[in-house]
């Protein structure tokens, strides 16, 4: 393989790279709007999740807002990471393996609870899938 072909595979892979953590990152950085909603809100989408009625108490508000507010700052980890995936590709190396750990634990989690199937089968193994792709880019530059 020439060197040209090298340096524009390389080049390739950032770029694949850098978007998928720009794309994830845009994603978990909308979490930071359950932070903010009205309690309304939040008890009505975990009606319509299926989930049955928002428990009452301060807890399960708190739990639900911190839910919301660490995935929101997971995203914006993630997009100052593709702002210079070369120069953070050990720090993004590392929350990938942090992301598949994540996926694998999250996946155990929703199959110990009562969550529905649909929310077990996406939330962890995507976790984890993202992960995985992370690296795979990674590793490909």
């Amino acid at each position: 393989m020439n060197s040209t072909r090298v340096v524009r595979d390389a080049r390739t892979a950032d770029r694949v790279l850098a978007w998928s953590l720009r794309i994830c990152g845009g994603v978990d950085l909308l979490a930071l709007t359950a932070f903010v909603m009205p309690l309304e809100w939040i008890r009505q989408a975990h009606q319509w999740c299926g989930f049955g009625p928002f428990p009452d108490g301060p807890i399960p508000e708190y739990l639900a807002r911190a839910t919301s507010l660490l995935w929101g700052l997971h995203g914006a980890l993630l997009l100052y990471l593709a702002r210079d995936v070369r120069a953070h590709a050990a720090l993004i190396g590392f929350v990938a393996k942090l992301t598949v750990l994540a996926g694998v634990l999250l996946l155990a989690l929703g199959l110990r609870t009562d969550l529905p199937t649909w929310w077990v089968a996406l939330e962890g193994p995507v976790f984890a899938a993202t992960g995985l792709w992370y690296l795979w880019w990674l590793n490909r530059r």
